[in-house]
């Protein structure tokens, strides 16, 4: 199941979605999941993908450019920081 970010404005909307929906991020060009979740000051969030890249996202920018994927329980590879940089 994919779910749009659009509308998705605060840092606790996105742990709702990661944390108690089960949702991973995955980036909508490369279809690469994200890796490294981080959020930072200031309604920010670094991400990581798998290709090593990573850059800070405004949260109310993210869906231009990630998406969100229900996780499979078994397969899980997200790894989220909860605590700011």
């Amino acid at each position: 199941m994919i779910r749009s970010l659009e509308g998705v404005r605060t840092l606790e909307e996105l742990e709702e979605l990661v944390f108690n929906r089960g949702y991973e991020f995955r980036c909508k060009k490369t279809r690469l999941p994200v890796m490294v979740a981080t959020p930072v000051p200031i309604n920010k969030i670094f991400l990581g993908l798998t290709d090593g890249t990573s850059r800070y996202f405004s949260i109310d920018q993210l869906h231009q450019s990630f998406e969100l994927v229900k996780a499979k329980n078994n397969k899980r590879k997200l790894y989220v920081v909860k605590e700011p940089l």
